[in-house]
């Protein structure tokens, strides 16, 4: 959006964008109207992510970033957001049943899939807090139980298993673990007492959970199990989509370099050499990516903590706009 308003009237129309409409802006109330591309931005399986921005009028942007196995890595690195994810692969002891994968599709990468992220941002008072969302396997169905999809919903199935846990990691010895099922008795979901972060249950999905965290970010997280990779146990791994994300221009992270503004547009007009699927859009190798676990924030391009002489950038999908998250 070129301006930031509240309390305004939102039309999505045939063509995908939403039309804005009055509502009050930091000079008062306004009358004016503007034309709004949602964005979509999207990582799943091992890991293909997908980025459609405002910048590039409904072009998505896709590579993959695969990382190694039992590394995290940083995502998005901002002024006052850290996104990292857990990376891992085929589980130890797993056995494969049926292997349908097109292996020349990805001839120079090993499979890897997402099993962690790590949100850390600033409270009010500039203090670190930090939340990490883990997949926990022991509460997956053996392979006999899996059951198949009902819907085109990312990570939804016919069972309530829920297979990942919150932590955080700021509450000293009282730490724990807690299950997605821990806020059915919580209709409002988990707030922090800080009033800044919360973690919800997505209505009809129990494999997925909403974290928001001011109006910085609102990430979906769902689990799903590889399809064309029949093993026992079942490999589950964690999809995501970003409906709020608010940046300074000077983003970073192997996910984060696309939001500066011109990324998008610039990588758009490059070509691939065949099998790297666009992992050249990235700048430099994984291993400065690297971070040394989900709550820490020391990757090469790390941009958390630091002050910004940027500009603030916002990207938000479709479904956060209509339903009054601007």
């Amino acid at each position: 959006m070129t301006s930031s308003r509240r309390f305004l009237t939102n039309t999505l129309l045939d063509n995908g964008k939403v039309l804005l409409a009055g509502g009050l802006g930091r000079a008062g109330a306004t009358t004016s109207a503007e034309l709004y591309t949602p964005s979509e931005i999207m990582g799943i399986e091992d890991p293909h992510l997908e980025v459609t921005l405002a910048e590039t009028q409904g072009r998505p942007l896709s590579f993959d970033f695969h990382g190694e196995a039992g590394r995290t890595y940083c995502m998005i690195s901002d002024s006052c957001l850290q996104l990292n994810v857990l990376m891992f692969g085929v589980p130890a002891g797993s056995r494969i049943l049926k292997d349908t994968r097109d292996n020349s599709v990805e001839p120079f990468f090993d499979g890897t899939w997402m099993s962690g992220f790590g949100i850390l941002y600033l409270d009010q008072s500039g203090e670190q807090k930090s939340i990490t969302i883990r997949l926990d396997p022991a509460r997956a169905p053996p392979a006999r139980q899996a059951t198949k999809r009902t819907s085109g919903q990312v990570g939804e199935k016919q069972t309530n298993f829920v297979i990942f846990r919150i932590f955080d990691v700021h509450r000293g010895p009282r730490d724990r673990w807690h299950s997605a099922q821990d806020l059915e008795s919580a209709p409002s979901g988990w707030i922090r007492p800080d009033g800044m972060a919360t973690i919800s249950r997505l209505a009809g999905r129990p494999n997925a959970l909403a974290v928001s965290i001011s109006d910085i970010l609102l990430l979906e997280v769902a689990s799903d199990s590889r399809k064309d990779l029949i093993a026992d146990p079942p490999i589950h791994y964690l999809n995501f989509e970003v409906k709020r994300l608010a940046t300074w221009t000077d983003v970073h992270g192997f996910l984060g370099q696309m939001f500066a503004p011109g990324a998008a547009t610039e990588r758009l007009a490059m070509g691939t050499l065949e099998g790297l699927l666009h992992r050249e859009y990235l700048e430099s190798t994984d291993d400065d990516y690297l971070t040394s676990d989900l709550s820490t924030a020391d990757c090469a391009f790390n941009r958390f903590g630091e002050v910004s002489d940027g500009m603030m950038i916002v990207e938000q999908s479709a479904t956060s706009i209509l339903k009054g998250d601007s």
